[in-house]
């Protein structure tokens, strides 16, 4: 009698962690995403200083700055690299596992349709001020 009260009590402790397990590791895959892309957008840096100008592909980078194109935890593909009018941008599929281009959006980092990364500007479009952000409802007086 008493192994089925604990195989039920269990399965309700199982059923409440369950949804926390699975963001747990969504949170990890979004800051192993995070941390992969910025250590590319560092080599990129690197690769434009030394030779004035981006590079046309991530495998530019192998293996003067980089051992590897880094993984995208998301698919286990190469990290997604997309070059700009104003600068560069290097990112991994967002939570939606979609290509969505290189859409990163930093406030509403969750939205359908977003990816996760980061950008890089060219040298004139640096040190710009930054646009305002609209409050939030509970924010406004």
């Amino acid at each position: 009698m008493k192994i089925k009260k604990a195989k039920v009590e269990y399965e309700v402790v199982t059923a409440l962690l369950f949804p926390a397990i699975l963001k747990l590791t969504e949170t990890n895959q979004r800051g192993v995403a995070n941390l992969r892309c910025s250590f590319v957008a560092v080599a990129l840096e690197r690769h434009r200083r030394d030779h004035g100008q981006w590079p046309d592909t991530l495998d530019a980078l192998v293996p003067q700055y980089l051992s590897a194109v880094p993984k995208d935890p998301q698919d286990g593909k190469p990290l997604r690299y997309q070059r700009r009018t104003d600068g560069v941008v290097v990112y991994s599929l967002g939570p939606d596992a979609t290509d969505d281009g290189g859409t990163i959006d930093r406030v509403k980092y969750l939205t359908k349709g977003t990816d996760q990364g980061v950008q890089l500007w060219d040298v004139s479009r640096r040190r710009q001020p930054a646009p305002r952000i609209p409050p939030t409802a509970k924010e406004e007086p």
